[in-house]
Formats: structure tokens, sequence, C-alpha cells
């Protein structure tokens, strides 16, 4: 039987509005994740409060088509210090055949304001 090679790695990204800013739809994050590849787990960290002129909402994506890495929380969850956890992976595993880039997904009312870190633990694979 041959040993199979697997390594635990993370990736992170940023997310700010007075960079990216703060449109609705959806925001290429320059964060990619490998092919081959099993994500198991993601979250994020609310660095400065999101705010908006109406009732947005904020995902994020692999791809931009999905599946979804957070599904859509109001933006009204994101308060300074607020971690928020993703997908529960262990009951739905995705599995990444090629490599994926991350998307802010900004749904429904623009942003006006906020900064959000997000990071993703995966599991690369030799097959």
């Amino acid at each position: 039987m041959a040993n199979l090679v697997v390594s635990k790695k993370e990736i992170g990204g940023l997310y700010d509005f007075a960079v990216n800013g703060g449109v609705a739809g959806s925001i290429a994050m320059n964060v990619w994740l490998p092919g081959k590849c099993v994500v198991d787990r993601l979250w994020t960290k609310t660095i400065t409060t999101v705010t908006s002129a109406g009732a947005a909402t904020i995902a994020l994506t692999f791809d931009n088509a999905g599946p979804y890495g957070m599904v859509p929380f109001p933006f009204g969850a994101f308060t300074t210090g607020t971690c928020l956890a993703g997908v529960d992976f262990n009951a739905n595993p995705t599995l990444l055949a090629t490599g994926i880039q991350m998307y802010f997904v900004i749904g429904t009312a623009n942003l006006t304001a906020g900064k959000i870190a997000f990071i993703v633990e995966y599991t690369q694979m030799d097959i």
C-alpha cells in the first residue's frame, strides 16, 4: 500500500472598504486556493465594523460562482472584533480539483465602511 502525502495549510485575505470599495457585487480577492485540496474551515474576523445604507449581505465564495465558503450574513453581524464561521465543511466537504480564487460577495445594497480578515484552512493532497 502506498502512502498518501497530505499537508494542512492556511491562507488568508483582507477585505478593506477603503481599498476594495463597497459596491454590491463580487470582488476578486487575489487569494488563490490550490487544486487537489479539500477545504476544512473558513472563518472571518471583523477589524472595523461594516456599515451600509441599506440591507447589505456579505458572503465568501470560491471562484465567484460557489460553492459558498461562508453563506450570506447581514452586514450588521460584522462588528469590530466579531469572529464568524463559514460553512460546516465536516458536513459539506468541498473538494477543489483546480486552483480557484476567493471572492468577497456584497449582496442587496452597497457597503459604506468596514474591514474584514478571512482565513481558509485546507488540506492539500498529492493525488
